[in-house]
């Protein structure tokens, strides 16, 4: 009884075993640049016959930590897409989020729509001594700062790290020919701060 809420697709776990439990597992995002990281989602539970199938989201710092669990149990019906917004503790750079479904042999569990969005952190940055270019980006991307540049690091809208170049001086430049064309965040590194910027490959 639902269907997408956008597009042509939308996630569902459905099974006529009570009981039976999955995770769907984001792959891991990095939101060390991130100030106060929020998930937002798209859900429905339709009952069958009474039944209702729940949903329960989980979260964990590394590949090897343990999942803890965020929000509450969401176990009443949602006839029709439901809004809900999480904030996101102790973000790291290999951060993962799973939706755990449980099956009470009901119409099924539905989800579409989901983000991470926070507010970038630019710390004690001097955004007049600073300069990337070109942006959009074709070959390579230049950077230059009053302080010393350490490092930069190029991450896709997964949050997967694609690129990365020690500088260790004040001008230098990254290669990015071999990335494909779109939005990537960069990371630059400076000996007091850290600046992300959103740049795009064209």
């Amino acid at each position: 009884t639902i269907s997408p809420r956008t597009g042509a697709r939308m996630a569902e776990f459905r099974t006529t075993v009570t009981g039976n439990k999955t995770k769907l597992v984001t792959p891991p995002l990095n939101l060390t640049t991130l100030t106060n990281p929020q998930l937002t989602f798209y859900y429905a539970n339709v009952n069958w016959v009474g039944d209702i199938d729940e949903l329960r989201i989980f979260y964990k710092t590394s590949d090897t930590g343990a999942w803890v669990q965020i929000g509450t149990d969401y176990t009443a019906e949602q006839t029709s897409w439901t809004q809900v917004t999480l904030a996101l503790p102790n973000p790291s750079a290999t951060y993962y989020i799973a939706f755990e479904a449980t099956s009470n042999w009901a119409r099924g569990l539905n989800l579409e729509d989901v983000t991470v969005n926070g507010t970038l952190s630019n710390n004690d940055f001097n955004s007049s001594a600073f300069s990337l270019y070109p942006n959009p980006v074709k070959d390579n991307l230049n950077i230059g700062y009053k302080e010393t540049v350490k490092n930069v690091e190029i991450y896709n809208l997964l949050g997967q790290m694609v690129a990365s170049k020690n500088i260790n001086a004040n001008e230098g430049n990254i290669d990015l020919s071999a990335l494909a064309s779109g939005n990537y965040l960069a990371k630059v590194y400076f000996e007091n701060s850290v600046k992300s910027i959103k740049i795009i490959k064209q």
